[in-house]
């Protein structure tokens, strides 16, 4: 983001260099600020994150499931794959798991 950032500064007359942009930019502290672990400094920080929020989550979500994608690769969660591929195979599978979600819904 910080292109998008120091465009901004531009448009609206700032005059200061790209290195001086850079060194405020980058001037980030701890946030506790779910799922963001950094933060633009107090005062004159200009650290943003914009629109790349899900890259975080993504890396979250990876870290959660990593344990059950490993059980997955295992003989028993080959097995375990193969036996429901075997069921949606079927003529209508895909269809079982729409009336699943449809019964848990009510």
């Amino acid at each position: 983001m910080p292109l998008q950032v120091y465009l901004g500064l531009r448009r609206t007359g700032d005059p200061g260099s790209v290195a001086d942009f850079y060194a405020r930019f980058w001037d980030v502290r701890p946030s506790l600020h779910v799922p963001f672990v950094v933060a633009a400094a107090p005062g004159n920080g200009l650290f943003e994150t914009g629109h790349l929020w899900f890259l975080v989550c993504l890396l979250a979500f990876s870290l959660l499931l990593l344990p059950g994608f490993r059980f997955l690769d295992s003989p028993r969660g080959i097995r375990l794959v193969e036996r429901v591929a075997g069921l949606l195979a079927r003529p209508g599978g895909i269809l079982f798991l729409a009336l699943l979600s449809a019964c848990r819904g009510t």
